[in-house]
């Protein structure tokens, strides 16, 4: 999931904090200072 997330993460960055807010901090966390 993470890694179709990531590709549209650019865009989505904003959108999907504020929807994948919880599971963000938990798997999102690692990608966050990668992007």
């Amino acid at each position: 999931m993470y890694s179709v997330t990531m590709t549209k993460r650019e865009k989505t960055g904003r959108y999907v904090l504020l929807v994948k807010k919880p599971c963000f901090v938990t798997g999102g966390a690692e990608g966050e200072p990668s992007a």
